[in-house]
């Protein structure tokens, strides 16, 4: 995945990485956007991508944001997303639920000024609830 260069902004997509990388993604086959979702996801999950290297926190929170734009909760992330998923099966939902834990703390560290901070961290809690609404 791509590199943090800079956030514009505490939403889910604010980030040059986030952007980067829905750029890449919405350059895939609907399929194959899958397939990187879920690789990355799952890499995250398990450990077998190293943090800050081959892949950003800010990364990881916009991918937990595109799975749940994806979902009938998330319709409002859906055009800030820039591209979109099929429907994601309860897996795919799990593993960005897991990765988007891991990813938190090393995100909310980001935000300097409290007031970010507090929106950056209830825009998480509104991602967590969409990706937990039951279906």
């Amino acid at each position: 995945m791509g590199s943090d260069v800079g956030t514009f902004g505490v939403g889910l997509f604010d980030s040059d990485g986030a952007q980067d990388l829905l750029d890449d993604l919405a350059a895939l086959s609907s399929a194959e956007r899958v397939l990187a979702v879920t690789s990355t996801l799952s890499g995250v999950v398990t450990g077998s991508l190293t943090w800050n290297r081959e892949v950003f926190p800010d990364e990881v929170v916009a991918l937990a944001g595109l799975v749940a734009a994806s979902l009938p909760g998330g319709r409002s992330l859906k055009g800030k997303a820039k591209t979109s998923l099929p429907t994601p099966g309860p897996d795919l939902i799990g593993m960005a639920v897991e990765a988007l834990a891991l990813a938190s703390d090393f995100w909310m560290r980001a935000w300097v000024h409290a007031a970010d901070a507090a929106e950056a961290r209830e825009n998480l809690n509104d991602l967590r609830r969409v990706l937990l609404a039951p279906a």
